[in-house]
């Protein structure tokens, strides 16, 4: 049975996926950061906690997919955030920073703790998710736009450097 593991079930899109891979028979995994968005997850789906601010949360979650002894096939990271919404010349560094933080480097962090739990025997698939303001400028969303650019760009950086 194929494996789905997606960061962050408790977001829309992260609940549809993860019911969708469910109804089509896969095994699920996937983590949340509270308990709040998990109405209507399958109760099929193994969960686990991971706040993307706190490494020792992630670790944690980490170690619960190793724990379940399971070799993902997709790997889907659909936690994320706009904060901070404003100006660049008007927000909280500390929220940019974080806004960076939980896009783009939280998620790059778990998937290379991930990436070596992957299938072999297929040919794994690891999606981001970056919606707007990647092609145009997005005013008042720069942690989100900047850290959506990163991931694609390091999208391409990983196809180029991963043989599988």
């Amino acid at each position: 049975m194929p494996v789905a593991a997606i960061i962050g079930i408790g977001s829309d899109i992260g609940r549809e996926l993860a019911s969708r891979y469910a109804a089509d028979g896969w095994t699920v995994w996937g983590t949340f950061r509270n308990r709040a968005g998990l109405d209507g997850v399958p109760s099929s789906i193994r969960l686990t906690p991971c706040d993307l601010t706190s490494p020792h949360s992630m670790a944690a979650a980490v170690d619960a997919f190793r724990h379940e002894g399971l070799a993902w096939d997709v790997l889907v990271i659909a936690a994320g955030t706009e904060e901070p919404v404003g100006p660049f010349w008007e927000c909280d560094e500390d929220a940019w920073d974080q806004g960076i933080h939980v896009n783009a480097l939280a998620p790059l962090r778990l998937v290379r703790h991930l990436y070596p739990m992957r299938n072999r025997s297929g040919a794994p698939g690891v999606a981001f998710f970056s919606g707007s303001g990647t092609n145009n400028a997005a005013p008042a969303y720069s942690a989100y736009c900047t850290s959506k650019i990163l991931l694609i760009k390091m999208c391409e950086l990983l196809d180029a450097e991963s043989t599988d």
